[in-house]
């Protein structure tokens, strides 16, 4: 794998505002398990191409995987409004919004320190 991210930053040298290269790469990293540098490569990605549909799905899908359900939702959204007609997006979105909305009634009145 160590081979596809020199190749990739390769071809970042060459063309850094190369957006598919940017998705790839963090692809490489989410693979790995490394969402941190994921997570940067997507956003990079959507300087570039705010649009980008594979960066907002996947960061949508990797804040999901950390428990980070609010930024989860916010790509998500952000990814439905540019794409509306994306049945994964939309799926990924009313999968968030429940889980959301569960863990919201699942919430325990919290007692007032004094």
């Amino acid at each position: 794998m160590d081979d596809a991210v020199d190749h990739f930053q390769e071809a970042l040298r060459y063309k850094p505002d190369y957006v598919e290269v940017y998705t790839s790469l963090g692809d490489v990293f989410r693979d790995r398990g490394d969402f941190i540098k994921a997570i940067r490569l997507y956003s990079e990605a959507l300087k570039i191409r705010k649009d980008n549909l594979e960066a907002l799905n996947n960061l949508g899908v990797i804040f999901a995987r950390r428990g980070e359900m609010q930024q989860a939702l916010s790509a998500f959204e952000r990814a439905a409004a540019y794409h509306p007609q994306d049945e994964e997006v939309r799926r990924n979105l009313e999968q968030t919004r429940r889980i959301i909305d569960k863990r919201s009634k699942n919430e325990k009145p919290r007692m007032l320190v004094q």
